[in-house]
């Protein structure tokens, strides 16, 4: 199966917009929500809202499963399964804001407050930021130094289509193709079948 290299991985983690965050609810069943984070020094942050059921979870039981994808070819991912540690109770926002995306100046984030003239349109970012900017929140962090990384993507120029899997998947010998072009969508991508 293809793998991505560590290079790969730190673009991947330093460029997606939502990783999902797996966890284990007190009756013993999974959870899986999608969350925004920052990737900074190996370590994977979220912030999480005082009462959402997922930092709950973690301070019950800091097993977490995160899985960081990219749906453009070569539709590559990196599951994560570790532990997550909770840096900052709700609260505590002014010790970290300066970790998460910085409010910016008024053209990024609108008026400073909801009194303030407004007349022109705001971006939906600027405007979740502004309503959601006093919200007590949590730090939460995942490292990946000790955690179990995994990563995969399809086959690029060069590569069999059967190498996207596992050996122990296929019942028999399958085809060989071959990848001769990429592209940045599935429907680009074309290969041709080697006997």
């Amino acid at each position: 199966m293809p793998k991505l290299t560590s290079e790969e991985i730190d673009q991947l983690l330093s460029t997606a917009g939502l990783v999902r965050v797996g966890t284990v609810n007190a009756d013993g069943s999974p959870s899986v929500v999608p969350v925004g984070y920052l990737y900074r020094d190996g370590r994977i942050l979220l912030t999480a809202r005082e009462r959402v059921n997922w930092l709950t979870n973690i301070r019950r039981d800091p097993r977490v499963c995160l899985v960081i994808d990219d749906t453009r070819y070569p539709l590559t991912k990196v599951t994560i399964n570790g532990s997550a540690t909770i840096e900052y109770e709700p609260g505590r926002d002014d010790e970290w804001r300066d970790l998460r995306l910085p409010l910016a100046d008024r053209y990024t984030t609108g008026p400073s407050s909801l009194e303030e003239e407004w007349t022109e349109e705001w971006s939906y970012d600027a405007a979740y930021r502004l309503i959601t900017h006093d919200e007590p929140r949590a730090l939460v962090a995942v490292a990946l130094d000790g955690a179990d990384v995994t990563s995969w993507r399809l086959p690029i120029e060069g590569e069999y289509v059967d190498e996207s899997w596992a050996r122990r998947y296929y019942r028999n010998e399958p085809r060989r193709f071959r990848v001769v072009q990429s592209g940045k969508r599935m429907r680009d991508v074309r290969v041709v079948l080697e006997e």
